[in-house]
C-alpha cells in the first residue's frame, strides 16, 4: 500500500526593528548603547541605506550650519573671537553639528594648555564615547573612549572625566536634548521613524534583486522526507535557509515545505505577481511620508522630492518649506550647539554670544525699482508698516550731519560697498567688537563701542543743484551722517523722483535722478582706548585665515550707496516721464 502522502509548513518573515536594551558592563563601569553599543552603528546603517532619511539628514547639517558659526555681541574682550577662531575651527563645528543631527547628541573634546586656559575645542566621533556609570547622586562623572566597542580586550577603553568636574589636561563634553526617559544617551528626534528608513533600504534591495531574478515572487523549498525529520534538524535546516535566503537581496519570502515521501529536493517559484509593482511603489510612497513626518519636514521637496503643491516652481516651494523648517526645527537645534560652545567658552572667561548665519535669508519682497508719488505718500503716512519714513528738505537733512570730536580718529574712508583687503581686515575687526543695542541714546546702529561708522557725501566737486551744492559744503566743513539718517528719511525735493515724483530715499539716490554723487563711509576709532591699536587690530586680522576675514565681514550697504547714477544702473531707474 503506498505511503500517504503528508507535509507541514513553515512562513518565514523578515524581522521587526525593536530598539536595543542599553548594557550596563557588570564587570566595568561603562554603559553601552545596545550590545557592543550596536545602536549606533544601526543609526548610521539607516542613513547610508535610506535614501530619503539620509538626504533630510545631509540638508539638515548644512541648515544647521549655515554659513558658519560668528559671533553677535563682545561683553568683556575685543580679542576674544579671534581666540575662538583659532580654538574652534570650522570643520569641528561641521562634524559636531552633523553628530547632532543623526545621533541626537554629539561629543568634544575640550583640551587645556600648559597654564590651564583653552587650548581647543575638537570633535570626537560620538558613537565611539559612552558614559560611565552614575555615582550615588545620579551624576556622569565621565566618558570612556573606544575605537572598537565590540573588541575591548584589543581596544582599550580610555576615561575622560565630564567637562568641568576636574583639573584633567582634556574633558569630554557630551551634548543632547533633555528627555526625561534618557538618562545615558540622546535619541534622534526622527527615531519613530527609523523603522520606515530601514524599510525603504529594504524595498530598494528587493526591487533590484526582484528585476536580477526576473521579478520572482519567492519560492517554495520542497524537503524530502522532511516531515520524519526531529524538531533539532528542522530548526537547524530553517536557519541554514534563513541565513541564505531571508536577506533583503533574495527579494521575497519563502515557504518550507516538509514532504513525507522520498524526492529530491526541489525549489518551486511562486506565480509572477503582476500588481507587485504597485505593491511597491505604495509601500514607498507611505515609507517617504513617514520619514517625511518623522524628521518634522513640511515639504518633500526638501529631501528632493517633487510634489504637486499648488505652487508656482519647485524653487518657490522648497523656499517656504525651509524658512518654516529653520524656524520650528533647526532654530532648536543651533541653539543647543551654541550653549554648550558658549558654556564652555564662559569657563575659560570668554564671554561671547554665538549664532549661526542662515544659509539663505529669509525670503522679503523685492524693493521696488520706481516710487511712485501714491506710494511715497503711502510710505510717509502708513504708521502701522515698517516702511514709515520722514519726509525731509535739503536744510532739514543737512543739519541731521555732524562733525566728529577728536575723541576718534578717521582710520578709513572709501565706497561704502567697496570690500578690498584692507576693508576686509577692519569689518573682521568690527565684527570683534560688535555692535551694541541700537537704543534712544545710541548714535548709530553699525556703531560698536570701539567704532564710530558715518557717512560723507563724495563724488563730483560740485553740483548742479541746490541739494548736491549743500551736501558738498557742509561736507567740507568737516560734517558727516549716521546710516539711520540717511536710511530712514524720505528726501521731498520736487521733480526728482521717479516719474517726476517728489519723493525718494536719499540714502540710495542722493540729489535724485541722474545725481553724479555718492556716500562713502567713513570709519573713526576711539583714539587712545584701552583695547587695542589699530595697527595691532590689522595685524590681528592679518593672522586670520582669508575664509575666516570673509566670515566675519559686517552687512554691507545696498550697492546704490556708494554709485553714481549712470546708464548702467539705468540713471537710478528713476526716470523721468518724457
Amino acid at each position: 500500500m503506498a505511503e500517504k502522502e503528508t507535509f507541514s509548513l513553515v512562513t518565514v518573515n523578515l524581522s521587526n526593528y525593536i530598539r536595543p536594551e542599553l548594557v550596563e558592563s557588570r564587570s566595568k563601569d561603562w554603559v553601552l548603547n545596545g550590545k557592543n553599543n550596536g545602536f549606533y552603528k544601526y543609526i548610521m546603517d539607516r542613513n547610508v541605506g535610506s535614501a530619503t532619511g539620509g538626504s533630510l539628514n545631509r540638508t539638515y547639517k548644512d541648515l544647521i550650519i549655515g554659513k558658519g558659526l560668528v559671533a553677535k555681541r563682545a561683553y568683556k574682550n575685543v580679542l576674544d573671537w579671534a581666540v575662538v577662531k583659532r580654538v574652534l575651527k570650522a570643520k569641528d563645528v561641521e562634524m559636531i553639528a552633523y553628530d547632532f543631527q543623526i545621533f541626537g547628541e554629539f561629543t568634544f573634546f575640550v583640551t587645556k594648555n600648559k597654564k590651564g586656559g583653552l587650548h581647543s575645542i575638537t570633535h570626537v566621533q560620538n558613537h565611539l564615547v559612552v558614559p560611565n556609570k552614575e555615582n550615588d547622586k545620579g551624576v556622569i562623572e565621565g566618558y570612556w573612549y573606544c575605537k572598537d566597542w565590540t573588541n575591548t580586550r584589543t581596544n582599550t577603553p580610555v576615561y575622560y572625566p565630564t567637562f568641568g568636574t576636574s583639573k584633567s589636561a582634556i574633558e569630554i563634553y557630551r551634548g543632547k536634548i533633555y528627555s526625561p526617559e534618557q538618562t545615558f544617551f540622546g535619541s534622534p528626534d526622527y527615531i519613530a521613524a527609523m523603522q520606515y528608513m530601514e524599510a525603504e533600504e529594504e524595498i530598494s534591495n528587493m526591487n533590484l534583486s526582484s528585476i536580477k531574478n526576473g521579478l520572482s515572487a519567492g519560492y517554495i523549498i520542497n524537503v524530502p522526507n522532511g516531515i520524519n525529520w526531529s524538531v533539532t534538524k528542522k530548526a537547524a535546516f530553517k536557519k541554514k535557509i534563513e541565513e541564505r535566503l531571508t536577506r533583503s537581496e533574495n527579494a521575497s519570502n519563502f515557504i518550507i515545505s516538509y514532504n513525507g515521501v522520498e524526492v529530491q529536493i526541489t525549489v518551486t517559484e511562486f506565480p509572477i505577481n503582476e500588481n507587485i509593482h504597485k505593491q511597491w511603489e505604495s509601500l514607498n510612497s507611505t515609507c517617504a511620508q513617514k520619514i517625511l513626518t518623522g524628521f518634522r519636514c513640511p515639504s518633500p521637496a526638501i529631501a528632493g522630492i517633487i510634489s504637486s503643491s499648488g505652487f508656482s516652481n519647485t524653487a518657490d516651494e522648497m523656499d517656504i518649506a525651509e524658512f518654516q523648517l529653520s524656524k520650528r526645527v533647526i532654530a532648536p537645534k543651533q541653539k543647543v550647539l551654541t550653549d554648550a560652545f558658549e558654556e564652555v567658552l564662559n569657563q575659560f572667561e570668554i564671554m561671547l554670544e554665538l549664532e549661526f548665519v542662515p544659509l539663505t535669508e529669509q525670503k522679503e519682497d523685492e524693493p521696488k525699482t520706481e516710487i511712485s508719488v501714491k506710494d511715497a505718500v503711502k510710505m510717509s503716512s502708513d504708521k502701522s508698516t515698517p516702511e514709515n519714513h520722514d519726509h525731509v528738505d535739503t536744510d532739514a537733512l543737512v543739519a541731521l550731519g555732524e562733525v566728529i570730536d577728536d575723541n576718534y580718529t578717521c582710520i578709513m574712508s572709501e565706497p561704502s560697498d567697496h570690500l578690498n583687503l584692507t576693508e576686509q581686515m577692519l569689518n573682521g575687526f568690527i565684527e570683534f567688537a560688535i555692535p551694541k543695542p541700537a537704543t534712544a541714546t545710541s548714535e548709530s546702529s553699525q556703531d560698536t563701542p570701539l567704532f564710530k561708522i558715518r557717512y560723507k557725501y563724495a563724488g563730483a566737486k560740485e553740483g548742479e543743484r541746490e541739494f548736491c551744492q549743500k551736501m558738498i559744503k557742509a561736507t567740507q566743513s568737516g560734517k558727516v551722517w549716521k546710516a539711520d539718517d540717511l536710511d530712514k528719511n524720505i528726501m521731498t525735493q520736487k521733480g526728482m523722483g521717479a516719474n517726476g515724483s517728489d519723493f525718494y530715499n536719499v540714502f540710495k539716490y542722493k540729489g535724485g535722478v541722474n545725481c553724479q554723487h555718492f556716500f562713502e563711509r567713513v570709519v573713526y576709532l576711539q583714539a587712545n582706548n584701552d583695547r587695542i591699536s589699530v595697527n595691532k587690530a590689522i595685524k590681528m586680522i592679518n593672522d586670520l585665515d582669508p575664509s575666516e576675514r570673509r566670515s566675519v565681514m559686517w552687512e554691507k550697504n545696498p550697492k546704490e550707496v556708494a554709485q553714481a547714477a549712470e546708464k548702467k544702473n539705468n540713471f537710478w531707474r528713476l526716470k523721468k516721464k518724457k
